[in-house]
């Protein structure tokens, strides 16, 4: 009984470590950097959009695929915040983000000094 409760804990854990980020998301603004420049969303065929999908990332622009990278969920301490927080960390090291969800708009931070936010809305 006591190895079933702990397989229980363990799934539960694993549940709420993976957030469901899943879906085709259309980019609305960049915003950051050392200028605080901020680029809003162009003409409709030249919005890039990202397709999260449970282990990849995938960007597009004008529908073209630009790139994929492999990622998981860590939790790390995040340089915007100086709090432990749930981020996308890629497999080919290159820079984690961080996120917030809400309702249907993903905010990606990028987790480095001078560097950027990237505001979504989920299709």
């Amino acid at each position: 009984m006591k190895k079933i409760a702990i397989l229980f804990l363990f799934g539960l854990s694993l549940s709420c470590a993976a957030p469901d980020l899943v879906g085709k998301y259309t980019w609305q603004e960049t915003s950051g950097g050392i200028t605080g420049r901020v680029d809003n969303a162009g003409t409709p065929s030249e919005i890039p959009a990202l397709v999260i999908t449970r282990d990849s990332i995938k960007e597009y622009e004008k529908g073209i695929l630009m790139g994929a990278r492999a990622y998981h969920f860590e939790t790390r301490k995040s340089i915007r915040t100086g709090k432990r927080e749930k981020m996308i960390v890629y497999d080919d090291g290159s820079t984690p983000h961080s996120f917030e969800v809400k309702g249907n708009e993903l905010v990606l931070y990028e987790e480095c000094f001078d560097c950027y936010q990237y505001r979504y809305v989920k299709e």
